[in-house]
């Protein structure tokens, strides 16, 4: 299933990028911190790393269109090179990306010593 926002979107690969499924892709290097996002929030992870790199924060910033299938090899390398890792989506806090990369990195590192948050809409009771 292929998800489309309501809203037009920035454009940010190329006409000839080859889309692979359960393959994460990372959009910019660094070191001190990563953000992992998906859909919509990607190109405001990529606005916020420029600003960071301005408080001279190195960010790297990855790309996450699969949720299942999950790149987990991408979100371990990310966990060993940086100091943290914030996951940023426009979905549900339950079975979304922020769960599937804090149980990735929990089943990886049981006593991780990196930090990590998630940036999330809160669950509203159902009416």
């Amino acid at each position: 299933m292929i998800r489309i926002g309501r809203n037009p979107q920035p454009v940010i690969y190329r006409d000839d990028y080859s889309f692979e499924i359960g393959k994460a892709l990372t959009l910019r290097e660094g070191k001190d911190v990563t953000v992992i996002a998906t859909g919509g929030m990607v190109y405001l992870a990529l606005l916020a790393a420029k600003k960071l790199e301005d408080e001279e924060i190195d960010t790297r910033v990855i790309n996450v269109h699969t949720i299942k299938p999950l790149d987990r090899e991408t979100i371990i390398q990310a966990a060993q090179e940086s100091r943290g890792i914030v996951t940023v989506e426009e979905h549900n806090i339950l079975g979304g990306l922020g769960e599937a990369v804090a149980d990735c990195l929990a089943e990886e590192y049981p006593l991780l010593s990196l930090s990590f948050h998630l940036l999330r809409f809160p669950v509203l009771p159902s009416l």
